[in-house]
């Protein structure tokens, strides 16, 4: 019978060559390569271990230096520093407020090198903060013209700088004439001169740490003078 001319002889295959554009990295030597995987800040209480981590691929395998600040730290029982196919570790066995700083991680081969950098923040105990909480203010029913005040107590001691801030509905209340604000000690006090009936409504005293925001509210009724 005729030969099948669509045929294909068996064991073949057809060549298609590949288009540029689309060739990975693995066809030959490529340079050190970052992508989504670089070094990240680190906050450790003091006396802990800590680890710095990265995915670099490259051809050849790439190697790594590592720094801090400008001095290359050398492997000892303190630092620690690792590879595992395509991902670079430094390891600082037990981290002291003199580890803080940034840490450099130099990844290179002949085809060129990457850089990443993070940073080490060590927490002693004395320097984590606990938010601390307000008293319950009460609600102030007053006649229009007459003075108003709200007050509350911050309990518990902060560490970091504190921020008091008073809100009317929700809106921050700008310092002035009308509205004083006055921190003494662990009182926060909310004076207002002369109060006029669309001052009524909810006031909030907000006091921000470094360790959160707690808030208090109360109520302002202001009644006319013209109310029967």
């Amino acid at each position: 019978p005729p030969r099948d001319k669509c045929r294909k002889p068996p064991h073949t295959a057809d060549y298609r060559r590949t288009p540029r554009d689309l060739r990975t990295e693995t066809d030959g030597p490529y340079p050190p390569n970052l992508g989504t995987e670089p070094l990240k800040d680190k906050t450790v209480p003091e006396g802990q271990s800590v680890e710095f981590r990265t995915r670099v691929t490259g051809k050849p395998s790439p190697t790594a230096q590592w720094y801090k600040g400008d001095k290359q730290i050398k492997p000892s029982k303190y630092f620690q520093m690792t590879k595992d196919r395509d991902y670079f570790t430094l390891i600082i066995t037990e981290a002291f407020p003199e580890d803080e700083g940034e840490y450099l991680c130099i990844v290179s081969n002949a085809g060129g090198e990457v850089h990443t950098t993070a940073s080490l923040k060590v927490v002693t105990p004395g320097m984590q903060d606990t938010a601390p909480k307000l008293t319950e203010m009460k609600d102030c029913i007053v006649e229009e013209g007459a003075p108003a005040q709200f007050k509350t107590q911050i309990v518990g001691k902060s560490t970091t700088k504190m921020t008091v801030q008073w809100l009317r509905e929700g809106l921050l209340i700008p310092e002035s004439p009308d509205f004083q604000m006055i921190t003494e000690g662990s009182n926060a006090v909310l004076l207002i001169g002369t109060t006029y009936e669309e001052d009524s409504g909810l006031f909030t005293c907000r006091v921000t740490t470094s360790a959160g925001q707690v808030e208090t509210s109360a109520k302002l009724i202001v009644k006319s003078k013209n109310a029967q």
